[in-house]
Formats: structure tokens, sequence, C-alpha cells
């Protein structure tokens, strides 16, 4: 229950990224990292991939960086932004 969701979340705080449960959809697998406006998660930026076609960690190795520097700069812009009203 609420434990439990507790516990993914502070995970994926440690961690800096998201997987989905491979369980969800085997065929597949995701990777989301966080998009922040005033140090408040507003938006996830990610990638989906076959599993056959690669694994998890590879996939994390090769896209992490690239995924993190391209919602760093999302939120970098969404700083300059107006407020909504």
């Amino acid at each position: 229950g609420a434990q439990a969701i507790r516990g993914m979340l502070d995970t994926v705080r440690a961690r800096g990224y998201a997987l989905r449960d491979p369980h969800v959809r085997p065929e597949s697998a995701t990777i989301a990292v966080p998009i922040l406006e005033g140090g408040h998660v507003i938006a996830t930026l990610g990638l989906t991939w076959f599993s056959s076609a690669l694994i998890t960690e590879a996939a994390v190795r090769r896209f992490l960086p690239h995924l993190q520097e391209s919602a760093g700069s999302i939120s970098k812009a969404l700083e300059g932004l107006a407020p909504a009203p």
C-alpha cells in the first residue's frame, strides 16, 4: 500500500531517475528523469525501448546522461518563464 509507494519514491529520489516495473509490460522498458520548476517535479522526460533490443543496465549507461542533461536544460529554461496566473 502506501508504505510500498513511499519506498519506491524514496528509491527514485535517491537514484535520481525512475525505471518502469518490468512486470507491467515485459516487452519494453522505460527510464524517466524529472523536470523541475521551483524545486518541484512538474513533468518527466522518458525513453521507452524494446527489451529485446537492449537490457536495462545498458540503456541506463547509454541514455541516462543525455536524458538528465536534456531535463536539466528544460528545467533551466522554465526558470526564465513568467509564472502562470
